[in-house]
């Protein structure tokens, strides 16, 4: 008797198939299907797109690239126009408007010094300078300062800029009409002697203290605030190119080693060893990193040259000729108003000590080719000047007709002949430092003017590029 099988559902397989008798067809086995509770219909897996899946990774970083692109050109452009701004309030704005304010000093101080010499030569003859000398002197200096004043009212900004402007023109019709009334009354006297006081002395003090007490100082106040607004725009200019560039530079580099990290991570997930056009977007990037924030940083040592080198020397030197201009005027205003000789001695002390103070200024910031030998001639001229200063008032007691001689003449060796070669010892230093300072600013404005706009496009060339790049790995991920 054969032995019988259990009857009944055959096992599981393990892997195998299970042992059956020849004769018994075998079914291939096949998983239970999984039911949904309640007799629903089973939902597929949700697949979804996992953060560490190469193609998201792959766009990520991507994404990263346009972000960072995107930010070191905002970043460059800010720098960019902090140090355009700057070299245009040195070089363009407030710098030249300093200038023209200097030069409205200069003129002021040199219309009260002729109106004095009016008044000291009289109608004497056989001096080296004359009534009428002194009165186109006048003229040419009055000419010199409405084209100050047009210049200074023209950029003038802000309300107490206007109002100070104003009260310059207001004050200096008053101080015309006054001059009006002090040549006429001067010329009336045809018999007074040169040391004996004139008619129009009273006057001319009047004169003298208008200038002093409100013209002068009003254009001293103009020039306060101009010099103040080249300090502001130079300083925001400075710091603001800086900060923008620094952090340009971070993120430029930044940018610069996501690129080449993105190199490295195709290698390792995609087994390419070289990307053609990701390597070559990583060296352009490198490239308009490193050219780009150079440009900023060299437009912020053309604004130092700018500020520091050039203008400064302007503004202490440009000072020192109107200072000039009234120190030559109290020399005169001592000669023919003995009863406020002393006053107008101090003043003449005063100014020479603000003048020791300017030259020595100059002296320490001594930069540019040719500037230290012409700032020693100048120096020795002013040295020249003061000595012919002593010399005069050693003269005027014992020979008064040559102390005003000596003191007004511009003949060889004399004292107006030493003033006018300061000047222009002064000038030749001034137009060396005004080269230099319109010099480094055009050179920082010419150095950025590209960048203005190649930041942003570089940018965005660097962006589609690295998409570019990664595109075709992009594709590989695709489903069939």
């Amino acid at each position: 008797m054969g032995t019988v099988g259990t009857v009944g559902a055959p096992p599981r397989p393990s892997g195998r198939a299970p042992d059956r008798p020849a004769d018994f067809p075998e079914r291939p086995w096949r998983p239970r299907r999984a039911t949904a509770p309640h007799g629903k219909a089973p939902q597929p897996r949700h697949r979804g797109l996992r953060l560490t899946s190469t193609p998201t990774l792959l766009r990520l970083y991507g994404i990263a690239v346009a972000v960072l692109a995107a930010g070191f050109a905002a970043l460059l452009t800010r720098a960019v126009v902090a140090a355009d701004d700057g070299l245009r309030v040195v070089g363009q704005g407030a710098g030249p408007q300093v200038v023209a304010a200097n030069n409205l000093y200069l003129g002021l101080a040199s219309m009260d010094a002729e109106l004095a010499n009016i008044v000291l030569v009289g109608d004497e003859t056989g001096l080296g300078y004359t009534r009428a000398d002194a009165q186109t002197a006048y003229r040419n200096a009055r000419t010199a300062v409405a084209e100050a004043l047009r210049a200074s009212a023209a950029n003038a900004s802000g309300a107490a800029a206007r109002d100070t402007v104003g009260r310059l023109v207001d004050g200096l019709g008053a101080y015309d009409n006054l001059a009006g009334q002090i040549t006429y009354a001067d010329a009336q006297d045809d018999a007074r002697r040169l040391q004996d006081p004139s008619p129009a002395l009273p006057n001319l003090r009047r004169a003298t203290d208008m200038m002093h007490n409100g013209l002068l100082p009003s254009a001293d106040a103009l020039l306060d605030a101009d010099a103040a607004s080249v300090t502001r725009g130079y300083q925001d200019g400075r710091d603001g190119t800086a900060l923008y560039a620094g952090l340009a530079l971070a993120v430029g580099i930044l940018l610069v080693l996501l690129l080449i990290g993105g190199q490295v991570f195709l290698f390792r997930r995609t087994h390419r060893v070289f990307n053609p056009i990701l390597a070559a977007v990583t060296v352009a990037a490198m490239c308009v990193v490193a050219i780009g924030a150079g440009a900023a940083f060299d437009a912020r040592d053309e604004l130092d040259v700018a500020k520091h080198d050039a203008f400064d020397s302007v503004l202490a030197l440009t000072r020192t000729k109107a200072l000039v201009a009234d120190a030559n005027g109290d020399e005169s205003r001592w000669l023919v108003d003995a009863a406020n000789a002393r006053q107008y001695a101090d003043r003449y002390a005063d100014t020479t000590r603000l003048l020791t103070m300017h030259f020595t200024r100059e002296l320490d910031n001594i930069t540019f080719d040719g500037e230290r030998e012409a700032a020693r001639t100048a120096y020795e001229a002013n040295a020249t000047y003061q000595a012919f200063d002593t010399k005069m008032r050693g003269m005027a007691s014992a020979d008064f007709r040559g102390a005003v001689d000596f003191n007004t003449s511009h003949r060889a060796g004399n004292s107006n002949w030493a003033y006018e070669r300061l000047q222009s010892d002064l000038d030749a230093v001034v137009a060396i430092n005004r080269t230099h300072m319109t010099a480094a600013s055009d050179t920082g404005e010419r150095d950025l003017g590209a960048w203005r706009w190649l930041g942003s496009a570089a940018a965005v060339a660097l962006a589609l590029a690295t998409w570019r790049g990664i595109r075709p790995r992009l594709r590989e991920y695709r489903n069939p």
